[in-house]
């Protein structure tokens, strides 16, 4: 029993060590990749793969190990080569190496152990020949099939990589925050043609295997790796009137992509004209694969399902355009330095993607949609007990799923009607929708939207890509952004961008502000208690729970209607205060059109107030924003 013990309490602080031990050293920076793949989309090849991965880096620490990801490659050990000092076409000095080791079960390192130790401040080139096997089902390479005009199968492949499958292709150093350029080409049977992140700049036949093409690419942008992105089969360019963006189809949809061309310059246009960030790539191409769920937003090669950009009428999703075309500035140009801030990434294009889609197609209340649906979806996974904060803790790798969001799974049939979609034309039965960094994430980019206003905010996220393009980030950097451009414009906010939304996304939750009338008068105004608490999914939200959140307050009564007034008239940091409002018999409705992420409650008598208001003509004053508010937050049993 004690050995037992023992080999317990070893294997406990193993496994401690390890959850510490799961990030990459940083003891040496990447700068640029070669990447050299060879498709083999062929069944007698066994849809495998063969590669060579060239990495210039900088050594910023001395060390005797250089440690890439690495996720089931085999790699060719004998023909690793580490040279320093390397310039472009000439050799270095090399580096002995003298073994490596893997772990494909918990960190998918690749440790080279080398025989002398880098200098710091020296420039090296890790040279790694590889090969792998493509999968069915998107992750790292995988290839698909269907059955052609011709009757015969057609095949083709794509990547996904997000969060941590480049390393599936490539090895690499595949976080977030460790940015590189890269210069892609690919090999693939001469049937088919190859595209990536950047223009291709010139295809060449294989002097030594006549059915195989060798496409080459531009070096690209500094990118993260997981945007990483190569296509390959018989796909067609599908012309837009933006001589930057195509979409990329198989032959048989080609007159299916009417809505998508109409969509992709539009947006574009309005992204770079809201942003006043024009879009810096030469190219973005817009491919949609078979078997392919979503989107990507690889940087200038956004992969989607093919029916998000050819649907069977010729439709195509407007809110999944918008939303991965987004992404090429919040999460492309600026990326989430890590993956516990996946909401840099996935919230801020969730706000874009419903503040577009309006400009785009006016006839559908899209950013209502954002603050009514969408928020009350957020709101009701923020009140469950387990519900995960915005920014996610990340203490392993399998916590990295958690970032992009605790999920709830919905029936489409029961729960929604058949007609409901959150990105796709259509979605299965069973649907699984992940919500901290998008729902709540989308809606706290509107509120900081609402709090500063358009062009204090367009100002602010101007800059936020100017001082940081093509730069991993924190909440700090947007948040510094967003309030300098409120100083700058003497908007005069009592706190600070930070101070009021820092809260609420590395805390868990959503808070209930309570009204209450209590029939007391100061200056003949009407004296109100104003609480919050945690709403959690409780009987009678009785619980101990005391987050508290810094809540910007703002109203309207009857004799001020003023629902367009989004200036806090008072802030809510304590567990409850007091405010004074004009009018006797006046109506009140916190939360002007839902400018802050929270519920509300009344006494009983304000709740009456309100509703007898909109049973007459006075009611009309009250927007569709508030009475979806008044109809959502006065159902909510638990408050």
């Amino acid at each position: 029993m004690r050995h037992l013990a023992t080999a317990l309490i070893c294997a406990l602080v193993a496994v401690s060590i390890n959850a510490q031990n799961f990030r990459l050293p940083l003891n040496v920076i990447p700068s640029h990749y070669d990447i050299e793949v060879q498709v083999k989309l062929d069944p007698l090849e066994f849809f495998t793969f063969d590669g060579i991965v060239s990495i210039n880096f900088t050594c910023v620490e001395a060390t005797d190990t250089v440690i890439v990801h690495n996720y089931l490659l085999t790699v060719d050990e004998a023909n690793v080569v580490l040279q320093a000092n390397r310039k472009k076409d000439e050799s270095g000095t090399s580096v002995g190496i003298d073994r490596h080791e893997y772990d494909w079960d918990y960190t998918e390192f690749q440790t080279i152990f080398l025989t002398e130790s880098l200098v710091a401040g020296q420039n090296y080139r890790l040279t790694i020949p590889y090969s792998g096997e493509m999968v069915t089902y998107p992750s790292g390479l995988w290839y698909g099939s269907y059955v052609g005009d011709s009757e015969e199968v057609e095949y083709y492949a794509g990547t996904q990589f997000q969060p941590t499958s480049a390393r599936a292709l490539y090895p690499s150093f595949d976080e977030p925050g460790l940015k590189a350029t890269f210069s892609i080409t690919v090999g693939h049977p001469t049937q088919y043609q190859a595209f990536s992140n950047m223009p291709r700049t010139k295809s060449a036949a294989d002097p030594d295997a006549p059915n195989l093409v060798w496409d080459y690419h531009e070096t690209s942008a500094v990118m993260s790796s997981y945007l990483v992105a190569i296509v390959v089969g018989d796909f067609t360019r599908v012309p837009t009137s933006d001589p930057r963006q195509s979409i990329l189809v198989r032959d048989e949809v080609t007159d299916l992509t009417g809505d998508a061309a109409v969509y992709v310059p539009a947006i574009l246009n309005e992204l770079e004209t809201r942003l006043s960030t024009p879009f810096p790539l030469p190219k973005l191409d817009h491919a949609g694969l078979i078997d392919f769920g979503g989107g990507m937003e690889n940087y200038g090669l956004i992969i989607y399902s093919e029916d998000g950009v050819a649907g069977f009428d010729g439709s195509a999703s407007l809110t999944l355009v918008t939303h991965e075309t987004s992404h090429m500035w919040t999460g492309d140009l600026v990326t989430c330095q890590w993956w516990d801030v996946t909401w840099l990434n996935e919230g801020m294009t969730h706000f874009f993607t419903y503040f577009i889609s309006e400009k785009v197609d006016p006839t559908f209340p899209y950013f209502d949609y954002l603050a009514t649906q969408l928020m009350d979806n957020a709101m009701y996974y923020d009140a469950q007990p387990s519900a995960l904060s915005m920014v996610v803790p990340i203490s392993r790798p399998n916590d990295i799923g958690n970032a992009f969001g605790g999920n709830l799974i919905y029936n489409r049939d029961t729960d929604f009607g058949s007609s409901y979609s959150l990105y796709t034309i259509y979605w299965p039965k069973t649907l699984v929708i992940s919500f901290s960094p998008y729902m709540q994430g989308g809606n706290i980019g509107r509120v900081m939207y609402l709090l500063l206003g358009d062009e204090i905010f367009m100002e602010g996220m101007k800059n936020y890509f100017a001082e940081n393009q093509f730069q991993p980030v924190r909440e700090e950097q947007l948040f510094t952004a967003l309030n300098n451009a409120a100083e700058a414009a003497g908007l005069g906010l009592e706190y600070s961008v930070s101070d009021l939304i820092s809260p609420f996304t590395n805390q868990a939750g959503v808070p209930v502000v309570t009204v209450t009338n209590t029939g007391a008068k100061e200056n003949g105004k009407s004296v109100y208690a104003v609480s919050q608490r945690r709403l959690l999914e409780v009987m009678n939200n009785e619980h101990d729970d005391d987050t508290l959140w810094p809540i910007a307050l703002t109203w309207a009564t009857s004799s001020d209607p003023n629902f367009d007034d989004k200036t806090p008239k008072t802030y809510l940091t304590e567990a409850s205060t007091t405010v004074t409002i004009d009018g006797d018999d006046d109506w009140v409705l916190f939360n002007n059109e839902r400018s802050g992420y929270y519920r509300v409650n009344y006494d009983t008598a304000t709740w009456n107030k309100i509703l007898d208001a909109l049973e007459t003509p006075a009611g009309n004053a009250i927007p569709d924003m508030n009475f979806a508010a008044i109809i959502s937050d006065g159902l909510d049993g638990r408050i």
